[in-house]
């Protein structure tokens, strides 16, 4: 049986434009949190996936420039997880 393809209102994002926004344009510490988050969610890939989120490079320019060991959803899956994470941990702090 296929399986939903979970998107950002899954994880309690209503609008992931505004959240990437913040990232890009937040500063050293929104940015060193992000990195730690990336490290704590895929090891392997941080760096790549913290580039991705920062720049907004797309998988396939990625692969471009560096071999990526996952597909393409994965990636994205991975990519997901770290700015709901991200997001959940700035609505903690505006509490």
């Amino acid at each position: 049986m296929a399986r939903r393809r979970r998107g950002y209102k899954d994880f309690g994002i209503l609008n992931a434009q505004e959240i990437l926004c913040r990232i890009r344009m937040g500063g050293q510490k929104e940015r060193e949190r992000l990195r730690s988050i990336a490290d704590d969610v895929c090891p392997e890939l941080a760096f790549q996936l913290y580039f991705s989120i920062l720049t907004g490079s797309s998988y396939e320019y990625m692969c471009q420039r560096k071999y990526i060991p996952l597909d393409r959803a994965a990636f994205y899956r991975y990519r997901q997880e770290i700015i709901s994470k991200w997001a959940q941990g700035a609505q903690g702090e505006k509490k």
